[in-house]
């Protein structure tokens, strides 16, 4: 009876042996696995800081080409800000009958601070848009090219205005074109 109790022992004692290096080797495979995923990540960081830091870098510092001259610099496109004006309805100066224009305008202006302070400025731009339109005859805006024309004329027009020489008027909008 000796021996069983004994041979229980041995055996539990072989048992628990080996069971002792295990939690060794699970924690080699853990450092293992732990070290892999912290290089993955920090080449994963790596990269992403190369591939979105650099352009960053390249712009504020000026970029070179591989042959060492300046790359071109591409400059950051500015949204367009567009201040859409009320509808112009002007009689025409037509000796031959009673012509009318009805225009509908949009200008486009650099920003949005511009054209905030450009709309203080609105009435003067209106009147003098009015009286532009008005000079006009009905002849003389017949082709897509007058009408190209009539909006050179008005961004002229528009420069002499002291506010609007500060924050040029990129272009003018036609929405509305009807004579009548």
């Amino acid at each position: 009876m000796a021996a069983a109790p004994q041979a229980a022992k041995n055996a539990a004692k072989g048992a628990e042996a080996p069971a002792a290096p295990a939690p060794k080797k699970g924690g080699k495979k853990l450092l293992v696995i732990a070290i892999v995923g912290l290089l993955l990540g920090a080449g994963a960081g790596g990269a992403a800081w190369y591939f979105l830091g650099s352009k960053k870098d390249k712009e504020a510092h000026g970029a070179e080409g591989k042959d060492g001259k300046e790359a071109k610099k591409s400059e950051p496109t500015k949204v367009p800000v567009f201040l859409p004006l009320d509808t112009f309805t002007v009689n025409l100066r037509d000796n031959q009958s009673e012509r009318y224009l009805q225009a509908g305008l949009t200008l486009e202006v650099e920003a949005e601070p511009a054209a905030e302070r450009l709309k203080a400025h609105m009435p003067i731009a209106r009147s003098a848009i009015l009286l532009l339109l008005s000079s006009k005859q009905s002849n003389d805006l017949n082709t897509v090219e007058d009408k190209a024309k009539l909006g050179t004329e008005i961004i002229a027009e528009l420069a002499k205005i002291p506010a609007f020489k500060e924050v040029p008027v990129r272009a003018v909008h036609f929405h509305a074109f009807v004579i009548q």
